[in-house]
């Protein structure tokens, strides 16, 4: 054992050495129980290392927006939530991040992350194309090691359309299986089997759009079968749900709705109750809710609020936090009244996927991106200002709107 050379000795063979000829501890494993300690060469070459306060830093920062919040509104944000997540998404998201960020080590060698930034290089340059689930999942992987060891300012590929494509077969996937639990066992059932059967999901809609008439039909079979329905509990005025006004309901009302007023709804606690639709929405079908959020962000609406932040005196960044909270807002309430949660959850995953967090960008993520393409300081904020404006086309087409 003595002529054995020093790097080749195990943690426990040092430790025989080193101690008197009365006591011979075994050599153990990192995690405290007996056996073989092996020996292992730590990687060489430059090593990225987590700056200090990187893992909390984008908490804080959600925090301080949050609590900038009048202390009244902020009563009523995540009403309905579960106990044990933050009050809003875009603080979970910041959570989330900040303890997987913890879990990380220190520092990595640097070729960890080179080795995802090639893989990206030979997906976009088709020498190594991926599947659309694989290339997301190596995007979201790759951004959020750059997010702890490299942050700053970065260029990051837009969704492709095998990307979208793909996001969109999981968004109707999912609305198919919430439609099928809906329906239950027996009216779900035309969905269910058409799963089974190895059916597109496109066909798993369709047979759930059967099973959604059939449950209609008996429905109406009940109604007509002389059972008296249930009395309608009276609304409670004066009530908030995630800070959306509501208002008290008369017999009357519910069944002539109200010109700006959703339709009437049941609430989960027997209340009846209409949410009063923001000024210029006319109807909260998808195409009307697009058109109110294309005029709510219009160019000439935002130029008109920014010469105003102007004439205040506000900052070229002031000015653009504004305009993004203003876009970020809008986005939040037009989904707010969006009548199919399916839809809902599917546009928040796929900002999931793309952002990082359900509810869009983050102010910092656009002032990156802009600066990824060369602008810099004030530049940059007038970029995000003009940018504010601007919305999908390829969204607005979808609902033959021309913007």
């Amino acid at each position: 054992m003595g002529s054995m050379p020093d790097d080749k000795k195990t943690l426990g063979q040092v430790l025989s050495m080193s101690s008197s000829s009365s006591f011979s501890p075994p050599a153990f494993n990192g995690n405290g129980t007996l056996g073989r300690v092996l020996t292992f060469e730590v990687p060489k070459g430059p090593m990225l290392r987590r700056k200090p306060g990187i893992c909390s830093e984008r908490y804080e920062r959600e925090k301080a927006e949050f609590e900038k919040i009048p202390w009244y509104e902020r009563m009523w944000i995540g009403t309905g939530r579960d106990a044990r997540l933050e009050p809003t998404d875009a603080l979970q998201s910041a959570k989330t991040f900040q303890r997987a960020c913890e879990q990380m080590p220190d520092e990595i060698p640097k070729s960890a992350l080179d080795d995802k930034l090639q893989q990206l290089n030979d997906h976009y340059s088709g020498k190594n194309p991926l599947p659309p689930e694989q290339s997301l999942e190596l995007k979201r992987r790759t951004s959020f090691l750059q997010d702890v060891y490299t942050p700053g300012p970065r260029w990051e590929a837009s969704t492709s359309g095998a990307e979208s494509a793909w996001l969109s077969e999981q968004n109707l996937r999912f609305g198919n299986s919430l439609g099928i639990a809906l329906l239950g066992p027996i009216f779900g059932a035309p969905g269910a089997a058409t799963r089974v059967l190895g059916g597109s999901e496109q066909q798993v809609a369709a047979a759930n759009q059967v099973g959604a008439a059939a449950f209609d039909m008996a429905a109406a079979h009940v109604g007509l079968g002389g059972k008296k329905p249930a009395p309608e509990p009276l609304p409670r005025p004066g009530e908030s749900m995630r800070g959306a006004p509501l208002e008290p309901v008369s017999q009357t009302a519910q069944k002539q709705p109200t010109r700006g007023f959703t339709e009437p709804k049941l609430a989960e606690d027997g209340t009846v109750v209409v949410r009063r639709l923001p000024p210029g929405m006319k109807a909260t079908d998808n195409k009307s809710i697009r058109e109110w959020y294309n005029k709510h962000t219009s160019a000439e609406r935002m130029k008109e609020l920014d010469d105003k932040w102007k004439a205040e005196g506000k900052t070229p960044e002031e000015r653009a936090r504004l305009a993004f909270e203003e876009r970020h807002n809008a986005r939040l309430t037009a989904r707010s009244y969006m009548l199919d949660p399916a839809e809902v959850e599917g546009l928040r995953q796929r900002d999931l996927l793309k952002y990082g967090s359900p509810d869009g960008p983050t102010f910092q993520q656009e002032v990156q991106k802009y600066g990824a393409q060369g602008l810099k300081g004030d530049d940059a904020y007038q970029a995000i200002i003009d940018g504010a404006s601007r919305t999908s086309a390829e969204y607005n087409a979808k609902f033959g709107i021309k913007k």
